[in-house]
């Protein structure tokens, strides 16, 4: 039999567990992380202030998160 200290077998039981949790918290969450394809993410540029940015969740009209003007699509990359 393998003897093992009480704070050693806790630490490798949380250490397990956490990690569980994370893998399965990724697992459940996969559609979050997916990666966009290029025909999915368009480059919008502010016609107030000209900050450029991505935005892939809206097609037709985003919000400039800088000054908060609305703006029309432009050019998709």
């Amino acid at each position: 039999m393998i003897k093992i200290d009480f704070a050693l077998a806790v630490s490798l039981y949380v250490t397990f567990f956490s990690i569980g949790v994370l893998f399965l918290w990724v697992y459940l969450n996969r559609n979050k992380f997916k990666i966009y394809s290029s025909d999915e993410v368009y480059m919008w540029q502010c016609d107030v202030c000209t900050y450029a940015y991505v935005d892939s969740t809206h097609k037709e009209i985003s919000a400039c998160p800088v000054c908060g003007s609305y703006n029309k699509r432009g050019v998709k990359k």
